[in-house]
């Protein structure tokens, strides 16, 4: 039964086409290294590539949240770790003072030392991260001792989520490290440089005892900040590969292999090859180009 040329044409035609059509997908998953692209391709791949891209979503709020709360934390410790060496120069000047070597002068001396470690101190509790103060908890806004020093900010701090389910505290108040009603440095010091100037021996000898007492604190309270990041550290890891593990998921649900995408290049190019040497041969013009 011989094949009318009409039908010949329209099946050399639509080969044409279909070859053209393979091709230029074997192409760009060969350029693009993607096997899928749109829904219509493989809609179960392309959810599940939209599930993964949302957890790396997730992971990468995560990390910018641990990456704020780390600096946060480094610079709340420099501001506790520098009050921890004013608090133990202040224990060494309490401890000096009790020398019966010295005369009124020279405590009073020790008296303008110690002020300007309570200037110092003030200037550490006003310590901002641009311009928030973040010694004053939720209040950032207020700066977190008054003009006596007791603390005017908020009791709470703020928390933030740093992994899935994983929330930590941004530090601490001032409330617990330069004004602890249980060990006040702030008081401390006033009363240090107060015991100096009045030259008396007894009271001098109570306010090293409060500065030795305030200095303990500070230091389990810049503990407590240090243990905070290593939570942060913690939870830095497991957002990490959380990440990862998204990446290769969705790489996995879209990507082609390397080798197969160009081997099928090469196939779809030769099959093209051949279509358009079939329709070269037919009778019609023009039939190649369309």
């Amino acid at each position: 039964m011989r094949v009318p040329d009409s039908l010949f044409q329209a099946r050399s035609m639509t080969a044409l086409r279909k070859s053209r059509a393979a091709y230029l997908d074997a192409q760009e998953q060969a350029l693009t290294g993607r096997r899928v692209s749109k829904p219509s391709e493989d809609p179960l791949a392309i959810g599940r590539a939209r599930s993964f891209q949302d957890r790396k979503r997730r992971a990468d709020n995560h990390e910018r949240a641990g990456g704020f709360a780390t600096s946060r934390l480094q610079v709340m410790d420099s501001a506790v770790g520098e009050l921890e060496n004013l608090m133990a120069r202040a224990r060494e000047i309490g401890i000096q003072a009790l020398n019966d070597t010295l005369n009124a002068s020279d405590r009073a001396d020790l008296a303008g030392e110690v002020d300007e470690l309570v200037a110092h101190m003030r200037a550490l509790a006003d310590t901002r991260e641009g311009d928030k103060y973040i010694f004053s908890g939720l209040s950032s806004d207020v700066a977190p001792l008054d003009g006596t020093g007791a603390y005017q900010g908020s009791a709470e701090v703020q928390e933030i989520e740093v992994a899935p389910g994983v929330r930590v505290p941004l530090g601490i108040t001032a409330a617990d490290v330069f004004a602890n009603p249980s060990a006040n440095a702030y008081s401390a010091l006033e009363g240090l440089a107060t015991a100096l100037r009045a030259n008396d021996k007894a009271a001098m000898n109570t306010q090293t005892g409060e500065v030795i007492n305030a200095g303990n604190l500070v230091s389990d309270m810049r503990a407590q900040i240090g243990a905070h990041q290593t939570s942060v550290d913690i939870a830095a890891n497991v957002v990490s590969n959380n990440s990862l593990i998204a990446i290769e998921n969705f790489e996995r649900e879209v990507s082609a292999d390397a080798f197969e995408a160009f081997s099928a290049l090469s196939q779809a190019q030769s099959a093209l090859t051949a279509a358009v040497e079939i329709a070269a041969q037919l009778p019609l013009p023009g039939l190649v180009g369309r």
